[in-house]
């Protein structure tokens, strides 16, 4: 599947409500042309598999020998593969290249990083629910939601144009990690400092699921956000949740959106369980529950009962003091905690 760094918008263009009417038949035209790439490589990869199906062709048959194949091909067969081509992706793909275009002029994009917006973000999850190869199962897809971890107090240590800048870097990171590793997935950003990304074209790695490998790549995406060094020495992390996007279940973008937002909130509350503090450490699958979180991560109930108390109690004194809590303070939040836990208990009892 192939969507081309969609969530990459750059460019110089007027906004798509401003087009006149040269510029809109430009558009058109750009939108043609695109779609017309896409199709023309998507029935050369359908001829190719014809003759590979066939036995004209196997994986040892050198390009050259493959290209004769598919030049060798009756006219009424290869007619046949195209229109069939046409009519599968022809649509999807007008749609892609609509998509492509208004990424690239900044239309959908988040004013200060460029990528995508929550609603470009939609128009493409919608798309990808209908593309062929995800409709017949070929290749797996699933959308991710990441929070930014300690954004807050270097925005507020720092100032909002550092904030800013940070959050310029965190899309770059995003831009570079799936450029490497991703070229043809989405890279969105909502607002302040929450992030989305829609993988497409997923196969498992061998010997995996494909929500192992999912978790693998979010891994390696936050991984680079935590590379990002801040002036205030701080390092940021991200707390993330991801859902498979499966063929023939009824998933619109809001709920799925809305169980992996879940899924990030249940990352963020384990931030503070010794071991797993790095965002990178702790990706959720919205389809388990915390319970199975806990259990496969070997964390018990007490240690998350503690992160989430710490949290609670923490957060308030971050935005107090950005420069970092002062030790008589941590300490006493560290009694507060110890006491809240003790009462717990208590009452369980």
């Amino acid at each position: 599947m192939v969507f081309d760094s969609m969530g990459r918008g750059r460019g110089n263009f007027p906004p798509n409500g401003d087009l006149g009417e040269t510029q809109k038949v430009g558009r058109e035209v750009s939108i043609e042309t695109m779609s017309g790439v896409l199709l023309h490589h998507q029935i050369d990869r359908a001829l190719k598999s014809y003759v590979f199906d066939q036995g004209l062709v196997n994986h040892d048959s050198q390009p050259t020998e493959i290209d004769h194949a598919v030049a060798s091909l009756d006219e009424a067969t290869r007619k046949e593969i195209e229109a069939k081509t046409k009519a599968d992706y022809e649509n999807i793909f007008a749609q892609m290249s609509a998509c492509q275009y208004d990424l690239r002029s900044g239309q959908e994009t988040h004013p200060l990083t460029k990528l995508a917006n929550k609603k470009m973000t939609a128009r493409i999850f919608d798309i990808l629910k209908t593309h062929p190869d995800f409709i017949k199962g070929n290749v797996g897809a699933a959308m991710v939601r990441m929070d930014l971890d300690g954004f807050k107090a270097t925005n507020d240590k720092l100032g909002h144009d550092a904030g800013d800048q940070a959050l310029k870097t965190v899309a770059q990171k995003l831009n570079d990690a799936l450029k490497h590793l991703r070229p043809a997935d989405l890279a969105a950003h909502y607002h302040g400092d929450e992030f989305a990304i829609i993988l497409t074209s997923i196969k498992p790695n061998e010997g995996e699921t494909i929500e192992q490998t999912v978790e693998h790549i979010v891994q390696r995406i936050i991984q680079e956000i935590e590379m990002i060094d801040i002036p205030n020495g701080k390092k940021l992390s991200a707390s993330a949740g991801y859902k498979i996007i499966r063929p023939g279940i009824s998933d619109d973008f809001p709920s799925a959106d809305n169980d992996t937002d879940l899924a990030s909130g249940i990352s963020k509350n384990f931030k503070y369980v010794s071991g797993i503090e790095k965002g990178s450490q702790r990706v959720v699958n919205c389809e388990k529950t915390e319970e199975e979180f806990l259990k496969e991560k070997g964390i018990t109930p007490e240690q998350l009962l503690e992160s989430k108390i710490r949290s609670q109690l923490t957060r308030p004194f971050d935005e107090l003091f950005p420069n970092g809590i002062p030790t008589e303070v941590q300490t006493s939040i560290d009694q507060t905690v110890t006491t809240a836990l003790a009462a717990k208990k208590s009452e369980a009892k």
